[in-house]
């Protein structure tokens, strides 16, 4: 397995990681799956409290494991006012004291970003569980194509997070189909940066 180094978190990744979300589709082979995942040298795990039973399933299969991989969760925006919650709640079900990587879970529109940006507002607190030891390193995430869809103002709100320096990670939507503004735009900003590049939908 190529390993990449994920920016300023100066770790080195798997290129291909390994993400949570369908871990509740098949329940049964949950555990298999991730063991063979890691088995075959990935070892970067991605989830979320959003995505249903994928912590806890995520949590019995990495009994034993933990020190292999760079584990990432993250907090949604209906929970930005109970971030050390949700943050506790998560790693009560990956059965794990802290996470790598603690990700903001899809700032897709301008009420997202400000609630993540104002004073006291999301990105203090995930700070301040960056401090208490729950996670190592901060990031945020977009959920959808829509910033990149002919949108110049998510755009810009896209550079201005990276532009924050506050991030070590950021997650982006990308494709082969889907490429264009994120070639041009994103990703030598975040390579300048040193800013850490995962892709969701990168076969969408």
């Amino acid at each position: 397995m190529e390993m990449r180094k994920l920016g300023k978190t100066n770790l080195k990744v798997s290129a291909i990681g390994f993400g949570g979300a369908r871990l509740n589709e098949h329940p049964d082979q949950a555990v298999a799956t991730v063991h063979k995942a890691l088995d075959h040298g990935v070892n970067f795990i991605d989830t979320a409290r959003d995505y249903g039973h994928s912590e806890k399933y995520l949590g019995q299969a990495l009994q034993g494991r933990r020190q292999e991989l760079f584990l990432a969760t993250k907090v949604a925006f209906n929970h930005a006012d109970l971030v050390q919650e949700s943050i506790e709640t998560s790693l009560v079900q990956l059965e794990v004291d802290n996470v790598d990587l603690i990700y903001a879970h899809g700032c897709n529109n301008a009420e997202q970003y400000r609630i993540l940006m104002r004073e006291q507002g999301m990105l203090h607190k995930l700070e301040r569980a960056r401090s208490e030891g729950l996670a190592q390193f901060i990031g945020v995430s977009f959920d959808h194509f829509l910033p990149f869809d002919n949108n110049q103002t998510s755009m810009e709100r896209m550079i201005a997070l990276i532009e924050s320096d506050a991030f070590d990670v950021i997650q982006i939507p990308m494709s082969l189909i889907r490429i264009e503004r994120v070639e041009d735009q994103v990703l030598p900003l975040a390579a300048e940066r040193d800013l850490g590049v995962v892709v969701n939908f990168p076969t969408a």
